[in-house]
């Protein structure tokens, strides 16, 4: 285990750590916040995933380091001195765990969050986008393609991760809540890690609307927390010619965002990024960055826009009565879209991907430049995913695949390369996933489960179900979406369920709970889904 910090005792509880943060934010947290009461793959797309062929781990991983005298003397009091001093180093060195899975007890953690990035990502199988950063990272790391979130909204999403809790737990079911209020007696993933020695900072948003300032502030759980201007949000960029009467959140604009690519946001998160990099920090580092180039409005650089023509995206038809048999869907934009607003929102898409793509690309490089790639876990995960015409859905927000499903990588010391995993896991997971794979103890009560074992076995066993949650505001109940590795139950009320069969339809047009045929699996289910 790294040393505590000082003043701070290796035993204590992480909570602990938190009381005279608590003091100082009972006076910042506002009172007229929303309160919301808490309430194997068969798919095409996933058959058709590219394994990529790496360098073998030997060649690229040190394997561990001695304890050796700078010039060691021969006579037999110095030998004896030399041996008892190697005995001394290894019962009081680092603590190792049984977990194979790193070759270092305390690495530095590269954590980079992308908000709003779908799998439209080249080694997720996507023939369009352009990404070959993260195509490179998937060389180098384990690809999850069986990934979900656990709410398809930033907020819910964020506090669940660094919290290790699901939604209906930590009761932040909503953009526009305060989530410092229901997690403020919770020991955050930075918390606990600061607890046991590590330097924490944040660049960006990290939990949500963390970098707007105090109102919605973290900055009590970092070291170090930066902020970064993001001008995208007061660029005058294009819209929809009939605005949808139905959208709430931010408007759905798109466009360039000029000339200089070093101004937008996130060119100025890998700045800062690679600045944090060049730093000797005296204690193992955790650095968290939150790139934004994929969130509503999709403005990229000129440069970045120009790689894809709008006329040349595909918009997929979907079946004409594909949303009568669905339920609870605000976000519909594509009904007053015209086709050619569709192709270039598109375009602006796979241009914002690109970009943040690029940025990376950065950040990694400097990693590598700087000797440290191999000392350092990587995790590069988003918040939820993003629709991109999928059942007229230009949005998050619904409990569809498209919104839920995300991109994960995990790049460990000591875990072999290359590779990817079909089974299921869940973002709830990566807070106790990190500390396993550090050697470091959970708080008690975390409902995520460690999936390190699948980084050194990716056909391992993962989970039986993800599940996704959606608040439903105007109803004021909770729809719960249960994925396995076959099938998408969803169920938003009394009489409200949907079940979609991804072996013969990954689309999830044709809803089966009605079907005679599926009343059995139906059933099982059900079952699942009131488990949780």
């Amino acid at each position: 285990m790294a040393p505590p910090l000082s003043g701070s005792s290796s035993g204590s509880n992480p909570a602990r750590a938190l009381e005279g943060r608590r003091a100082k934010e009972a006076t910042q947290i506002p009172q007229n916040e929303t309160q919301l009461p808490g309430a194997q793959f068969a798919s095409p797309l996933e058959r058709s995933f590219v394994q990529i062929n790496v360098m073998p781990l030997s060649s690229r991983r040190p394997q561990g380091f001695g304890l050796l005298p700078k010039e060691p003397s021969t006579s037999a009091w110095n030998l004896a001195f030399w041996a008892l001093i190697l005995i001394i180093g290894v019962q009081c060195g680092p603590k190792q765990s049984a977990n194979p899975n790193l070759s270092l007890s305390s690495p530095d953690i590269l954590f980079i969050v992308a908000d709003d990035l779908n799998t439209r990502i080249g080694c997720y199988g996507d023939p369009v986008a352009r990404t070959p950063n993260l195509d490179k990272l998937a060389g180098n790391a384990i690809q999850f393609l069986a990934a979900y979130c656990q709410y398809p909204a930033c907020n819910p999403s964020r506090a669940s991760v660094l919290s290790g809790l699901n939604p209906p737990t930590t009761g932040v079911l909503s953009n526009r809540q305060d989530w410092r209020k229901p997690l403020r007696d919770t020991p955050l993933l930075p918390d606990t890690l600061r607890e046991n020695g590590y330097t924490t900072v944040r660049i960006g948003k990290i939990l949500h609307k963390g970098s707007q300032g105090e109102k919605w502030g973290d900055k009590g759980h970092w070291d170090e927390a930066i902020d970064v201007q993001n001008r995208k949000f007061r660029l005058k960029l294009r819209g929809p010619s009939t605005p949808s009467p139905n959208t709430t959140g931010t408007p759905l604009r798109w466009g360039s965002s000029g000339d200089d690519p070093s101004r937008d946001h996130d060119a100025l998160v890998a700045d800062q990024a690679i600045e944090q990099l060049k730093k000797d920090h005296a204690r193992p580092l955790f650095l968290a960055l939150s790139f934004s180039s994929t969130h509503l409005p999709f403005a990229a650089p000129k440069s970045y826009m120009d790689l894809f023509a709008p006329e040349e995206m595909k918009i997929e038809a979907a079946p004409q009565e594909d949303l009568s048999d669905t339920y609870h869907l605000r976000a519909t934009d594509d009904r007053v879209l015209t086709r050619k607003e569709r192709q270039e929102i598109r375009a602006a898409y796979y241009s914002c991907v690109s970009f943040l793509d690029h940025q990376v690309g950065r950040v990694l490089d400097a990693l590598d430049r700087l000797g440290k790639r191999e000392s350092t876990l990587i995790i590069l995960w988003s918040d939820h995913g993003m629709h991109q015409g999928e059942h007229r859905q230009w949005r998050k927000d619904t409990l569809f695949e498209e919104a839920t499903r995300v991109p994960l990588f995990v790049d460990a010391p000591g875990s072999s390369p290359g590779r990817s995993c079909t089974e299921l896991v869940e973002l709830v997971d990566l807070y106790p996933t990190i500390l396993d794979l550090c050697h470091l103890p959970s708080p008690p009560g975390l409902e995520g489960k460690s999936f390190g074992h699948l980084l050194s076995n990716a056909k391992g066993v993962g989970k039986t179900a993800a599940y996704t949650y959606r608040y439903l505001e105007e109803l004021q109940r909770l729809a719960i979406s249960v994925r396995t590795s076959r099938y998408r139950y969803t169920h938003s009320g009394e009489g409200e369920i949907e079940l979609y069969d991804h072996v013969t339809d990954p689309g999830e047009f044709t809803n089966l709970a009605n079907s005679p045929d599926h009343q059995a699996i139906l059933a099982e289910l059900s079952a699942l889904a009131k488990k949780r």
